[in-house]
């Protein structure tokens, strides 16, 4: 392996780990204070317990896309292309959609969805449109440091 190979490992292993330790708590929280919702009768027997839950999932959902998208682009500009950051992002996406999976499903009286469900249906505009906006935040920013750089030789 190449120095530059190394480099590029190591720094989407570390973009990887600062993800993780976003999603991890939310989803060791979620499985930990919700636990009495794995039941089938959960919506029944435990309903303010459910609103919770949903307003939690709907949150943390959110946040999670907002922080992943933002983490892809670093990577994409910090490697300075897109390809890498959209692979970054695909990463990202796949490892909170098998961690979702590890907490309650969220229920509705009729229905009940995986919380990964609802993270692709309900979160997929916000990850999409923050990866892009921090990905020409981080391109101008870019772009800036190297006009600073170009001035001061």
């Amino acid at each position: 392996m190449t120095t530059p190979q190394r480099a590029s490992l190591v720094l989407g292993t570390g973009c990887w780990l600062a993800y993780l330790s976003l999603l991890a708590p939310i989803i060791l929280y979620a499985a930990i204070r919700f636990d009495a919702l794995y039941s089938a009768d959960s919506l029944m027997t435990k309903p303010e317990l459910s609103q919770q839950y949903k307003a939690f999932v709907s949150l943390s959902g959110i946040g999670l896309a907002i922080a992943l998208g933002i983490v892809a682009a670093a990577f994409g500009v910090w490697r300075k292309s897109l390809l890498q950051g959209l692979l970054a992002l695909a990463l990202g996406g796949v490892t909170t959609i098998m961690a979702l999976g590890i907490a309650p499903p969220v229920r509705f009286p009729e229905d009940q969805y995986a919380p990964a469900a609802l993270w692709v249906m309900g979160d997929g505009l916000p990850l999409a449109v923050t990866f892009i906006t921090a990905t020409l935040a981080g391109l101008v920013i870019a772009r800036g440091k190297n006009l600073e750089t170009q001035t001061s030789a």
